[in-house]
């Protein structure tokens, strides 16, 4: 990350104390569609009306003159769009630092893009064979094996995307030494309830089966201080390991970054907030967010996001080592 970027973000924290908000980064639901119908995602089952690629643009612009400068493409599944391509070099003409989480099943729509235009990619990565397709359904293929090697020889910066459970601990293992092998990082987060973000009630209610949720956490931790390439920082871990019963943190989501919808509305994150489509971006984004926000989730970026938003220093390190 470029060192204006560290100081733009330094700059707009302390603006925060004084009330001034800004969108450093937006979080570009492209789109809701996806090949696969994994278990934990209830994507595909929001429909949406897509912008077009020029509608796209004119936001990408809007945000650019409010101070954005990372635009983080996301779904669904993006390389379903046909223009993401074109949408990804229009990104870095703007200078936006980009990423994308893809599943990674398109390879040959993969194959077409170049990390010269994508600053770091996230693939869905399940473990093992068996686990992958008892979460993605039959339709998930070793093709994610194939894209990962392309990513892997061309040096994108890439990270494995995986969920884990009461049962997960062999496929976080694997996950692991995979990721040593191919000299890229993992990232871990708990299963949870996509429509709340929060924690699965099921797992919560049983003792037996939430303490082997949270030795597997507890194994995390070990390999990340052992040096393992886990992206997650020791802050993170740590906080998940009051699964289900976590304190609220305070979340910069709609002050600092935001989410856009497929279809222009933007809003603080998916789980919370207004939903606002005026029409002017800079206009949407204050309203959000008026007063301060505590709440809490389990995907690993709002929360590492929080962490960072915050001064943590260990949890900065662990970001700049990363990106």
């Amino acid at each position: 990350m470029k060192i204006s970027n560290l100081i733009k973000t330094l700059v707009a924290r302390i603006n925060l104390i004084h009330g001034k908000t800004m969108p450093l980064r937006i979080a570009h639901f492209i789109t809701t569609r996806c090949n696969l119908s994994c278990s934990f995602c209830g994507c595909n089952k929001m429909l949406y009306t897509e912008m077009g690629c020029d509608e796209i643009k004119e936001a990408m612009l809007a945000f650019n003159k409010l101070g954005t400068f990372a635009w983080g493409f996301t779904g669904g599944e993006p390389f379903l769009r046909n223009d993401l391509p074109e949408l990804l070099k229009f990104a870095k003409s703007l200078d936006f630092y980009t990423s994308v989480v893809t599943n990674g099943i398109l390879i040959e729509k993969i194959k077409k893009t170049s990390c010269a235009d994508i600053d770091f990619i996230m693939v869905s990565f399940h473990g093992k064979e068996d686990r992958a397709k008892s979460i993605c359904g039959e339709k998930h293929t070793n093709k994610v094996f194939e894209t990962i090697d392309f990513l892997s020889s061309r040096k994108f910066n890439t990270c494995l995307s995986s969920t884990f459970d009461e049962n997960s601990l062999d496929d976080m293992k694997y996950t692991i030494e995979y990721a040593k092998s191919k000299n890229i990082y993992c990232s871990f987060e708990p299963i949870f309830d996509f429509a709340t973000q929060a924690e699965d009630k099921g797992r919560v209610s049983n003792p037996a089966i939430l303490k082997k949720l949270i030795n597997n956490v507890n194994f995390l931790i070990e390999q990340k201080k052992k040096k393992a390439p886990i992206w997650n920082s020791l802050s993170y871990l740590e906080w998940v390991k009051n699964y289900g019963r976590p304190n609220n943190f305070y979340c910069y989501a709609g002050k600092l970054y935001a989410t856009l919808m497929p279809d222009g509305i933007l809003r603080r994150c998916p789980k919370y907030g207004n939903e606002e489509k005026s029409g002017n971006y800079g206009y949407d984004f204050k309203k959000l967010n008026s007063e301060p926000h505590k709440c809490y989730c389990y995907p690993w970026c709002h929360v590492e996001y929080s962490r960072n938003f915050s001064l943590h220093p260990a949890t900065i390190l662990n970001t700049l080592k990363r990106l």
